[in-house]
């Protein structure tokens, strides 16, 4: 009889073990779908916070833009010459910086506005035809 009492603990021992495996791997199994959630909410935080990026450089671009175009309203005769400065100054730093200069939109951005000191210059001062020699004390 003791070896039948033996088998029957053996027996009872090996269900609760398995009964034990099953939780873990339900335990296991909300542990993996959690972690499949949260990497879901990741990826999505990164989406939206790229959209931000890339919502924040339109950004940046258009105010640029909307600044250049006030400078050349300003002053027509120099229409066009922010965007051939900036694409100049864009290819310079390239040619010098090549790929290791992370803020090439910096440059570009700075050359648009390179003027922008003409929208506080007198029309007067700003489109005379004769040689521009500038009191400081008047302006």
């Amino acid at each position: 009889m003791n070896h039948t009492t033996n088998q029957k603990q053996t027996i009872a021992d090996q269900k609760q073990t398995i009964a034990d495996q099953k939780q873990t791997i339900a335990d296991q199994k909300q542990t993996i779908a959690a972690q499949k959630q949260t990497i879901a909410d990741q990826k999505q935080t990164i989406a939206d916070q790229s959209q931000v990026v890339f919502d924040a450089k339109e950004f940046i671009e258009r105010v640029v833009k909307l600044m250049s175009n006030a400078i050349e309203l300003r002053d027509p005769y120099t229409k066009g010459h922010s965007d051939v400065v900036a694409q100049i100054t864009t290819q310079i730093a390239q040619n010098l910086f090549g790929d290791i200069f992370p803020n090439i939109d910096s440059v570009s951005h700075s050359a648009l506005v390179h003027d922008i000191g003409k929208i506080a210059i007198p029309e007067t001062v700003l489109n005379k035809p004769t040689r521009n020699v500038i009191n400081r004390g008047r302006i």
